[in-house]
């Protein structure tokens, strides 16, 4: 590691866990919708729209792939992991991260990303290959 690079410690306030069920869909949702406003899109979901679209998601267990930050019992911020095969031959580990902005710079995203590289690392020992694989982040 570079003098330059520093590893941030979360604030202590902040806690990181897997999702645990419905319950965490109202305050993903609201994290969600508050990070879009953010960067000046309109885009606004529900409990209940997460719900109807994380029934259908495939290569992605919400129970090991969704993972929550909280101050208190709010949801400040969230990422979500999933894979797909392409028939050009890549395997795509995606990783969705949606923060609220005040929540923003503070270590957060980072410690998503590292789960999300854990977990892309975990997917390939789990469902092994021969395409190339490839990380691709979302914020």
């Amino acid at each position: 590691m570079s003098e330059q690079e520093v590893i941030r410690p979360l604030p202590s306030n902040i806690t990181v866990r897997c999702y645990q069920g419905s319950e965490d869909l109202p305050g993903i949702a609201a994290a969600f919708n508050e990070s879009e406003r953010a960067n000046g899109l309109n885009s606004v979901i529900s409990a209940e729209d997460l719900s109807q679209m994380y029934q259908h998601l495939v290569n992605s267990d919400l129970y090991k792939d969704l993972v929550l930050a909280e101050v208190g019992e709010q949801i400040v911020a969230y990422g979500r992991a999933q894979w797909n095969d392409y028939i050009d031959g890549n395997r795509v580990y995606s990783f969705f991260i949606q923060s609220r902005p005040e929540w923003r710079g503070c270590g957060i995203e980072e410690r998503l990303l590292d789960f999300a590289i854990e977990r892309a690392q975990d997917q390939s020992r789990a469902n092994p290959t021969e395409n190339s694989e490839l990380l691709r982040v979302f914020t």
